[in-house]
């Protein structure tokens, strides 16, 4: 039986069906991710928080303001949430990809810091154990490295696709 050439036609965006279906799955996957985890800070808030406060007493020494672990748990939820229900949605997949993998990156970076201090608390994103440990940056390297994988193969298609309508074009 003959193979259609279907796999190969453009769909959405000038994604073929093979990275249509890598992007869809990347999104929904990195948005099913956010989602949950902010999930699990609002629902127990503690890890977060005692995460939080940690950072606040290195950096603004120990009389800070309990607000600010309050303010930063709220923004990083709020922040999860809208990213993870976009990349869900699929609105605004290259932008709120680019904005998903700053976050991965700032993470890495926030358990990379604490791994140094050898702090006494985890990562505080509801998936950590006790304390932050290198397999954390691993999983914020990993986490960054897949959602730049999938930015990659949603912009060399789209360039695909956008070169083979100028050449229809003449």
């Amino acid at each position: 039986m003959a193979r259609s050439d279907s796999a190969n036609k453009p769909c959405r965006g000038g994604l073929n069906n093979a990275e249509g279906i890598v992007v869809a799955l990347g999104s929904g996957f990195f948005g099913s991710m956010l989602v949950v985890s902010a999930v699990l800070k609002v629902r127990d808030p503690s890890e977060t928080l005692r995460t939080l406060s940690y950072a606040s007493a290195k950096i603004f020494g120990e009389n800070h303001s309990n607000l600010i672990p309050i303010i930063s748990m709220s923004v990083v939820v709020f922040v999860e949430v809208v990213l993870g229900i976009s990349l869900v949605t699929r609105v605004a997949v290259r932008k709120v990809l680019l904005i998903t993998a700053l976050l991965f990156a700032g993470f890495t970076g926030f358990m990379l810091w604490l791994v140094l201090q050898e702090a006494p608390v985890g990562c505080g994103c509801g998936f950590g154990g006790e304390a932050a440990s290198m397999s954390d940056v691993v999983r914020g390297l990993v986490l960054f490295t897949a959602c730049c994988g999938v930015i990659v193969v949603r912009d060399r298609a789209s360039r695909a696709f956008l070169s083979q309508r100028q050449l229809e074009k003449y």
